[in-house]
C-alpha cells in the first residue's frame, strides 16, 4: 500500500455518474425514512469501475497486485455500505443492540469505492473496526470523529504505518493500524511475499544497471529510468516495496554523484568533494 494523489475526471460519462449518484443517496434516505431499510443498487456504484481503476493505476490499493477489470476484481466499500463489523462482533448504535445500518450515505461515492482484489475484498467485507476511543458515525459528516484501523491510500500515508523487510519479503506494522491491517487483510500471504522479493530483486537489478551505465559515462537507459520513476509515481506494482530497495540503495547512489572524480577534487555533479574531517 502507498500513498495516492487522485484528480477526479472530468468526461461528461464521469459527470452524469455523480449525478446519478447523488439522485441514488437520495433514494436511500427515502427507503430508509419510509421503511428502515434500504437497498443499494450494484450497477449504479459500479458503472464506473473501468475508471477507477484506472485511477489506482490498475492495483489493488491494499496488498498493490494488478487487478484485471473483471469479476474477480472488485470495488470495496472502504467504509461497508450494509452491516458494520468490527473484528469479532457486528457494530451496534444503541444499548439495545440495534445494528450500524451500514454508510448508506457513501454508498455511491466515489472517494469511498476502492480498487481490491478479490483476496483482500473477501478478507475485508464488511469489517470496519476503529482504534480505541473512537465510535462509529451514524450520519453523514460525523465520519471525521471516527479513528479508522484500515488505511485509506488517498488520506493517510501508509508509509507511516508499513516498512518492507527484504530478507523475508514480509510486510512490518510501524504502528498498531499497520499491525492490524497485516493482520485482518492477511498482507504477509505466501504468493504476496513472493512478488514482493521479485519486484525487490528487479529494482535493485534496475538500479545496479543505472549505476553501471553512470560509471560509464554512457547515456541512461531509458527503459530502465521509466521503471523507477514507475514506481516512485507508484504506478508500478508492488511500489512500496521498490521505494524501500531505493531508499536503501540511496546511499550508495549519493556516494557515488559525490565521490571527487580522479584529479578534480570534484563529485560527479561538479561540486567540490567536502574537506576531510579533521580528528577530534
Amino acid at each position: 500500500m502507498i500513498r495516492l494523489t487522485l484528480t477526479e475526471p472530468r468526461t461528461p460519462e464521469w459527470q452524469k455518474w455523480r449525478g446519478d449518484a447523488r439522485n441514488g443517496h437520495k433514494e436511500l434516505r427515502a427507503q430508509l425514512k419510509k421503511t428502515g431499510k434500504f437497498a443499494v443498487r450494484d450497477a449504479l456504484y459500479k458503472r464506473m469501475k473501468d475508471d477507477l481503476f484506472r485511477l489506482y493505476h490498475g492495483k489493488c490499493v491494499y496488498c498493490e497486485s494488478p487487478l484485471q477489470v473483471s469479476s474477480w476484481d472488485q470495488l470495496d466499500h472502504f467504509r461497508p455500505k450494509n452491516e458494520v463489523l468490527d473484528e469479532e462482533r457486528v457494530v451496534s448504535i444503541d444499548r439495545a443492540g440495534k445494528r450500524h445500518p451500514g454508510y448508506h450515505w457513501l454508498a455511491y461515492e466515489w472517494t469511498n469505492l476502492l480498487p481490491s482484489c478479490a483476496v483482500c475484498n473477501q478478507r475485508k467485507g464488511a469489517l470496519f473496526p476503529l482504534l480505541p476511543g473512537s465510535t462509529h458515525a451514524r450520519q453523514p459528516g460525523k465520519e471525521g470523529g471516527e479513528r479508522p484501523v484500515f488505511i485509506h491510500p488517498v488520506r493517510d500515508d501508509p508509509a507511516d504505518h508499513f516498512e518492507y523487510m527484504p530478507k523475508s519479503g514480509f510486510l512490518f506494522g510501524k504502528t498498531l493500524r499497520g499491525e492490524l491491517c497485516i493482520k485482518l487483510l492477511d498482507l504477509n500471504r505466501s504468493p504476496l511475499v513472493e512478488q514482493r522479493q521479485g519486484a525487490y530483486r528487479a529494482c535493485v537489478g534496475q538500479l545496479a544497471d543505472l549505476l553501471g551505465a553512470m560509471k560509464l559515462f554512457a547515456p541512461l537507459p531509458a527503459l530502465v529510468v521509466d521503471e523507477l520513476k514507475a514506481i516512485l509515481r507508484g504506478v508500478a506494482n508492488y511500489s512500496l516495496v521498490g521505494r524501500s530497495a531505493l531508499k536503501q540503495c540511496g546511499d550508495t547512489l549519493d556516494e557515488y554523484f559525490n565521490a571527487p572524480r580522479a584529479g578534480t577534487g570534484r563529485g560527479r555533479k561538479g561540486k567540490a568533494a567536502p574537506a576531510p574531517r579533521k580528528a577530534p
